[in-house]
């Protein structure tokens, strides 16, 4: 009986703000702007296993630091969260990658086109921000060959493009208890053929347990210039920086039932933490054409520095105070290009 009752109430509110305007008026509608993720293919004629997830469904009611949020209800992905930001997420497709210590292998990660593969295999996520991201497409077995050396799949990452005209700015500021903050704010304009996007980020939380603290920093940068009807030429650049991330280890049953914010005292003592910062330049170029079909080509470089206290203890140490160090100083320049021409068999395109 709730219904109707809340149904009439409704009209009735209604009845005199249309009264109030005759049949013969005019009547403006604000500018609406719609967002969709869906191709000019069917997923079910494409032949791979693909799913989309969109921006809005990335950020609805989530601080989104983590991928395990983005693509929970993605079929084939596990990604485990250990609420350790010194420890990387563990990410797999259809299996492939579970078995990564550190890092994710088996899986190709694409931020705009451009690879986050460093030439061992491994793929890093430094560079992502979440809160920036448009569209994630998700590509499941042997199709992800498609996309070079990705025995599991494919995670590509498309982020925010500037307005087909005129200007946008957004900000958000989120506090959370355990010192949790984050401070994220983005810009986008298009000047005639030219349109760019700046966007520019930090996060820290001090951790429900001690020694847990973290900080994260990141700045992005995309340029796109339409060169022709059917040429843009891209420019991307990216900078991270994580300062700190502590991490707290584990704990016995005693320990946990004596205090379950506590850290480990090994890893107290000989300060397990990780300092990343990571560079990418990349510059771009996609297009289509008549007689090849789309074609893409990307050159990027990118310099990536990890200081990684450990809390393991070296070999024959005396000292409980010793620990164990990781340090990484990688310089990569790579290139990527793709082509793509539908064929057709008869009427229907395969």
């Amino acid at each position: 009986m709730k219904m109707p009752v809340m149904l009439g109430l409704g009209l009735a509110a209604g009845a005199p703000a249309l009264a109030g305007q005759s049949a013969g008026d005019p009547q403006v509608l604000p500018e609406l702007t719609v967002n969709v993720t869906r191709g000019s293919d069917s997923l079910a004629t494409l032949g791979a296993s693909v799913s989309v997830v969109s921006g809005a469904a990335i950020m609805r009611g989530r601080v989104a630091t983590g991928l395990d949020e983005a693509l929970a209800f993605v079929p084939g992905v596990v990604t485990a969260n250990r609420w350790n930001y010194s420890l990387d997420q563990r990410l797999s497709i259809r299996g492939a990658g579970a078995r990564a210590n550190f890092g994710v292998r088996g899986i190709k990660i694409i931020i705009d086109g451009v690879p986050q593969t460093l030439p061992d295999g491994q793929s890093q996520l430094t560079n992502l921000d979440l809160a920036t991201v448009e569209r994630i497409e998700v590509l499941r077995g042997a199709a992800s060959a498609l996309e070079g050396n990705a025995a599991g799949g494919v995670i590509a990452f498309t982020t925010r493009s500037a307005p087909t005209r005129g200007h946008a700015v957004s900000a958000a500021v989120e506090q959370a208890t355990f010192g949790l903050q984050r401070v994220q704010g983005m810009g986008a304009s298009r000047w005639g053929a030219l349109g760019g996007t700046l966007a520019v980020s930090r996060f820290r939380t001090d951790g429900f347990r001690q020694h847990s603290a973290a900080e994260q920093r990141r700045a992005s940068l995309a340029l796109d210039w339409a060169a022709s009807s059917a040429t843009t030429i891209t420019l991307r650049v990216a900078a991270a920086d994580d300062p700190r991330a502590q991490n707290p280890g584990a704990l016995t049953i005693a320990e946990l039932s004596t205090r379950r914010d506590s850290a480990s005292t090994g890893n107290v003592r000989r300060g397990a933490d990780k300092d990343v910062a990571q560079q990418q330049l990349a510059l771009g170029a996609r297009g289509n054409n008549d007689a090849l079909g789309a074609w893409a080509i990307t050159v990027y470089g990118l310099q990536r520095d990890l200081d990684n206290p450990l809390a393991a203890p070296p070999p024959r140490s005396a000292s409980g105070d010793e620990g164990t160090f990781v340090a990484i100083d990688r310089a990569v320049v790579g290139a990527r290009a793709s082509l793509g021409r539908s064929l057709t068999t008869g009427s229907r395109a395969v």
